[in-house]
């Protein structure tokens, strides 16, 4: 897992689909576990702390790294001491252990590194996988990515291997996780990319023309020719490649597409519902969308109405009823009314921008 390679491999994908960057079809947004009341994060002189969804602070800022809540726990760095641990939604100390890495809490168990082999922990910190595998992810859909000598293969919630370690570990940055989305996974073969189900069992090819790390909605974005369409599960494209390379995954049933330098909306037949207007458009979520117009973001609803008028430098999607935004290299929160709920003045709000 090399916390903190893999926390910042990850930041940086995910960060390929917030409206600070250019916008690329090749990750799907995480969703949340989070449980109880939202707890956001906020940065101030080199630390963070959260808020809840009034903008009251209910953690100071008193850690050097944090990560967003799931399932009622937040990984956090324990400098000056290198390791790391979990911090409960009043700010303590969940557990007496440290790790030397640890990831997030899904499916009611996270990955945790001691002494380079990494296993998983329970909500009660019990290390119920015993650390045996030079890397590991999250559970999704009831399977974790491992890595053992160099191969990807995917365990129960035993630590039972239900897929044998057999695809490649691609690239030379760490371990780039793919999960599993909608019942497949995209795995890599020395002969190409590949889709396969939770038995291990290929699905479909595609050589080297995905752009994608899984499904969304039932389609996934798919390369051809320097073109973007949409593939169904059994990888039959369903529409025809024509888009720009900057677009992106269905959510709420529509698809942020560019053609001929704008950018707008289509149904899941192909067709617009939201005519290519926009510089940039990002994926809903809560009903709502970053859409940028001239230099400037504001939110779009499904209709194709601007409800929140574009004002602000950076803007990312909305969570929990609130959405980070940013003014002059400061980051706020605001709620789907456009209101102020937390005041643009920290350094950075939800991870939103990333920095390294």
């Amino acid at each position: 897992m090399n916390q903190p390679k893999l926390t910042l491999l990850l930041a940086l994908l995910l960060s390929l689909q917030t409206a600070c960057t250019d916008f690329t079809p090749a990750v799907l947004k995480e969703k949340s576990t989070q449980t109880g009341n939202a707890l956001f994060q906020f940065r101030k002189s080199q630390r963070t702390g959260f808020v809840d969804g009034t903008g009251k602070i209910v953690i100071e800022p008193k850690f050097e790294t944090t990560r967003d809540f799931h399932e009622g726990f937040a990984v956090v760095s324990l400098w000056p001491t290198e390791k790391w641990g979990f911090i409960d939604e009043h700010g303590n100390l969940a557990f007496q252990q440290t790790y030397d890495s640890a990831d997030d809490f899904s499916e009611g168990l996270a990955p945790v590194t001691i002494k380079q082999k990494t296993g998983f922990i329970d909500k009660t910190g019990k290390m119920v996988i015993t650390p045996q595998f030079d890397d590991a992810d999250s559970f999704s859909e009831g399977l974790a990515a491992v890595i053992v000598k160099g191969k990807i293969g995917y365990i129960d919630h035993s630590g039972k291997f239900v897929i044998p370690p057999t695809y490649s570990e691609p690239g030379e940055e760490g371990f780039t996780p793919y999960r599993f989305r909608e019942g497949l996974a995209l795995a890599d073969f020395e002969d190409g990319w590949c889709f396969i189900d939770k038995t291990g069992k290929v699905i479909f090819k595609r050589g080297q023309t995905n752009l994608t790390s899984g499904f969304q909605e039932g389609l996934s974005p798919i390369e051809v020719n320097g073109k973007i369409g949409f593939q169904d599960k059994t990888g039959k494209i369903v529409i025809e490649p024509r888009f720009n390379f900057d677009s992106g995954y269905f959510s709420e049933g529509l698809a942020a597409v560019s053609l001929n330098g704008k950018t707008g909306y289509i149904d899941r037949t192909g067709h617009f519902v939201i005519k290519p207007q926009f510089e940039q458009a990002f994926e809903f979520s809560e009903g709502l969308a970053v859409v940028k117009v001239g230099e400037k973001y504001g939110f779009l609803n499904r209709s194709g109405e601007v409800v929140i008028q574009p004002q602000f430098d950076e803007a990312d999607h909305f969570r929990k009823g609130l959405a980070p935004v940013g003014k002059g290299g400061k980051y706020g929160l605001i709620d789907k009314t456009g209101k102020i709920v937390l005041p643009l003045e920290y350094d950075q709000v939800e991870g939103f921008p990333v920095m390294f």
